[in-house]
């Protein structure tokens, strides 16, 4: 039994330790997913608890049968999505914190050349920026498959939708975000 399932089924037998341990092993994934979502340290701190609030209001219909960690991102992408829905567009630039275990497509390869690093800074906070820009499920979709490496299938299964829907989301903002990022070389391309 994964651990997650095990520990929510140990808090709802009344053991409020359980939860506690639930919280320390996935509250990092949820705030990273949260930061990269939302691009906000103080937006995806509020989420991050209304999440973790809704994991304990709902923790007993998790039967297990996906990883914890897709039935967390089904309620985080959910609430970022509405909160993406929500608040007025604004462009802001944030820094990957995610931890330092993990391998990010954008990370610093070269601590040793402060040139090289300054570009990539600049062209993550460029990717970001665009990414502001994208209609918020096609931001999410974006995020979930090409940022934190979720498989199209579970990726389709968290946001509820069809995986044919989850690949026209995929293509669409794929296609907005290299429109976005390269604005002269697409000049000659029609914007529909």
């Amino acid at each position: 039994m994964p651990q997650g399932k095990a520990l929510l089924e140990q808090w709802l037998a009344g053991n409020d330790k359980a939860f506690e341990a639930f919280y320390d092993c996935y509250a990092d994934f949820v705030f990273q997913l949260c930061m990269r979502l939302m691009q906000n340290k103080q937006e995806a701190e509020e989420l991050c608890q209304d999440i973790f609030l809704k994991v304990a209001e709902h923790a007993n219909t998790f039967k297990g049968d996906s990883a914890t960690t897709t039935w967390l991102y089904a309620i985080a992408s959910r609430k970022c999505l509405d909160r993406l829905r929500q608040r007025k567009r604004k462009s802001c630039a944030v820094w990957n914190l995610r931890a330092p275990s993990k391998q990010d497509t954008l990370a610093f390869v070269d601590s040793n050349n402060p040139l090289e690093t300054l570009e990539k800074m600049e062209q993550m906070h460029q990717f970001w920026r665009a990414m502001e820009m994208l209609p918020p499920r096609q931001k999410v979709a974006l995020t979930l498959v090409f940022v934190e490496g979720l498989p199209q299938k579970e990726a389709a299964e968290a946001l509820d939708i069809p995986l044919k829907a989850l690949e026209s989301l995929l293509q669409r903002g794929k296609h907005k975000l290299k429109l976005l990022l390269h604005p002269k070389s697409n000049e000659g391309i029609s914007k529909t």
